[in-house]
Parts: C-alpha cells; structure tokens; sequence
C-alpha cells in the first residue's frame, strides 16, 4: 500500500512491460507521496492521476501525479518500443501539454467541460507528447492500446464538433448521434492523427466504459455497452449476431474493425434486464476473444443472458442466485474464421472432437472425418472472400464418420470448411489447388 496522512487511492490499470516493469495507473489524491526518478516527469504540485512503476524485483522505481483537479487515467499500456501510452480524461486548464513536432497531433486547449487527453512517455519515463482530445461538450478516454505502430483510442464523447478525419475507404459517421457517442480514433507511429468517427445508436447512450484488444493480424475488437436500441449492428454468415437491443438499462456491446479501418462485426450481447460490458478483455493465440460482464438477466427472463456451455470440464454456472441482483460473467468468441473472412463465430456447448479433412492441399475431392454429436447438422465451404461455395446436411451414421466431398468447379486458393449444429461450430482451413 501506499500510506498517506489522508486521502485515499485506487489501482485504475496495470501492465508489465518486457524487461518485467510493473506500471500502475492509480485514483491518486494531493496526498499520496511521489517518488521522484531522475530523468523521468516528476510533477510535486499535481493532484490526481497517478503512474507508479517497479521494476523487475518489485523495488519502487518512480510515482508521480500527472493531473489535477479530478482528472483520471483509464487506461495505459506499451508500444513496441517500450513508451508508455495512457488516456482518461481532464476537467481544467492544466494538462502538461508537449508537442514533440513532425506534424504531430496536439490541442493545448480545454475545449468543453472535460476533455480526454493521450500522453506518451519514452523509455525512461519522460513525458514526451501530451494533448487534450474532445469538442465543445464532454469526453473520456476509454482504452489505448498501439497496434502495428499506430495507436488507438476509445472513449465517449457529447461533442457535436470532435475533431472527425478520415479517408474515402475508412468506416466513418460524421454525427453525434445520441447524447453520448463512442469514438474511435487512429494515430500513426508519428504521432498525425488519420482516422477519427462517432460510432453509436441515436436512441441512448454509449456506456463510459469500453476496451479495446489488438489482434496481430491487424484487427481489433472494442467491447462496451449501450443504451441504444438503434446501435449499428452488422451481421455475417458465420457469427454470433444480435442486431435487437434486449432491454433493461444496457446490452454489451461487440465490435470489429480490421487493418484498414472497415467494420466487420457488429452485435448486442446481453439479456432483457441490464448488461454491462467494457471491463476488460484478452485476446489468446489471435483466435479466442474473451471479454468480462456483469448481468442482470437470469435464466427466467423473456430474453435469458445468451449463457452457452463449452464442455471439457469448463466452468458452467447457467442459474443466477435467486438472492443476487446481479452476476458477473465471462464469455468467450472464436475469433477464428474473423483471419480469413472478417467474420466472428461463437464457440457455444460442447464442440465436436476435432475434424479432420484430407487431402489438404487438394483438388476440390476430399475427405471429411469427423464424429457427430448431435441429428442435425450442415456442413458449409466459403471461398476466402466470404461467398458459400457449398452447402450439405450431415446426419450421424453407426456405420462410418467419412464424407467425401466433392466441391463443383472451385478456382485454385483458400477455403474454410464449417460444420454447425444447434449448439456448436468448426471449422477447418484447406486449399484447393
């Protein structure tokens, strides 16, 4: 712990950088002490928004208030060279800006009633960007994250007048929609901002609360929640897709953009009482999502949570207590067509045992082994781009677990074959030369 005379102090976000720094994003108060570090920003006269760094062996390496007034850190995390990136929000004139030039975004001036802010510190703790982010009404920073040397942001926003750019190909929506949009925003690894748009339903709220999770191939996922029951859904063959809002105070909401700035995904999440999302998230192997809620929405409900069993010794609780107002949850999507489609699919009850399909590669004639679980079943094959090439039903046999598959007029390249039941779904890569 950290002592004070008075005051009081909460951990808001950690991460651990490669040498086996521990970062700490603290609730700070005027009162929790600094441990100043030569070289690195030290601000003794701040009063809120701590960072807090000890090394390896867990000796105390740094700590200082970065803000005043209130304001907060929400997030923080690491680019591939080791900086320090954070985001959150300021309610004053005080921000320590720090414009490093080379056309680098930066607004030195508080535009509304509270403005989010990004910073980034260099390897050795030195404050070497740091802008206010926001219009003329209200905003926070969510999550920051950097992928491929571009930073991203996430965060809730009032303004009418946020600073939007884009370009022809990008997903884009101009408009604040309802009283609080979500916004999405791109930095390049210098720092010029190049992609900024609303994203939100008209009807409600987008929660103040969102995470983002980075996908190396170039993806990434924003989990949050919203009030809207107009939220811009997006649906595709091979997802798990909800484009109705369920009710109650919020759905979770899911979303996925790809390396170019296009939207893929769209979904609520959630039951007919309230929902809530954005906690945080991880992403494993590129290929499993698995994100942390809270719900209200019991089994009884006209619209239950959508609980799904995994199987194979998962942990599976499908009944809330009836003496709980609400539960936390954990979910897990199969990212996984998403590398090849841009698509999503739920890894819901117990899944097959592994399919195997030879030979692969192969020349549109093939085998499919696989033993099926439940009566109904169909088996579909979608070229890389996304379009059904084939179609069939599957029903278990006694006598074998082959199908040979014979694919009509295929051109050379990748293909993904799905087998889906009521409760399940796999899928298998092969190519067709």
């Amino acid at each position: 712990g950290l002592n004070t005379s008075s005051g009081s102090e909460c951990v808001v976000g950690l991460l651990v950088d490669d040498l086996g720094n521990l970062y700490g994003a603290l609730r700070s108060t005027a009162q929790t002490p600094n441990y100043n570090k030569v070289g690195a920003y030290n601000d003794p006269a701040a009063t809120s928004a701590m960072i807090i760094k000890f090394n390896s062996n867990l000796s105390l390496e740094w700590a200082t208030n970065v803000l005043y007034n209130g304001g907060e850190i929400k997030s923080l995390s690491k680019d591939l060279v080791g900086n320090l990136l954070i985001t959150g929000y300021v309610n004053d004139t005080l921000l320590p800006a720090r414009n490093p030039g080379g056309g680098a975004y930066i607004d030195s001036t508080l535009s509304g009633s509270r403005d989010a802010f990004i910073a980034k510190f260099d390897i050795n703790d030195s404050l070497i960007w740091c802008t206010y982010f926001g219009g003329n009404g209200l905003e926070i920073g969510c999550s920051i994250k950097e992928l491929n040397s571009e930073i991203l942001i996430s965060g809730v926003t009032t303004s009418s007048d946020l600073p939007i750019i884009y370009t022809s190909t990008m997903y884009i929506d101009s408009i604040l929609d309802g009283s609080y949009d979500m916004f999405l925003s791109k930095f390049k690894s210098n720092i010029q901002q190049f992609w900024t748009t609303f994203y939100g339903g008209t009807n409600g709220i987008e929660a103040d609360n969102s995470t983002i999770v980075c996908s190396p191939n170039g993806h990434f996922y924003i989990v949050s929640a919203t009030s809207s029951n107009n939220f811009p859904c997006q649906s595709s063959p091979l997802v798990y897709s909800d484009t109705s809002y369920n009710g109650g105070n919020n759905d979770v909401t899911l979303l996925s953009i790809n390396q170019n700035n296009q939207r893929q995904w769209a979904s609520y999440f959630g039951g007919s009482l309230g929902d809530g999302g954005g906690y945080c998230a991880a992403i494993l192997q590129d290929s499993i999502l698995y994100f942390a809620g809270s719900t209200e929405s019991n089994h009884v409900q006209s619209i239950p949570f959508p609980l799904q069993q995994l199987g194979n010794g998962a942990y599976w609780q499908p009944i809330m207590a009836t003496s709980a107002i609400s539960n936390a949850t954990v979910s897990r999507l199969l990212l996984d067509p998403i590398l090849i489609l841009g698509n999503n699919a739920v890894h819901t009850e117990e899944l097959p045992p592994n399919m195997n399909l030879f030979p692969n590669p192969n020349s549109g004639n093939f085998m499919i082994e696989l033993e099926l679980k439940t009566d109904s079943n169909t088996l579909e094959i979608y070229s890389s781009d996304g379009k059904l090439v084939y179609s069939q039903l599957m029903f278990p046999s006694r006598y074998t677990s082959n199908w040979y598959i014979s694919l009509p007029q295929v051109s050379p390249g990748l293909y993904i074959a799905t087998v889906r039941s009521e409760s399940s779904l796999i899928s298998k890569k092969f190519i067709v030369r």
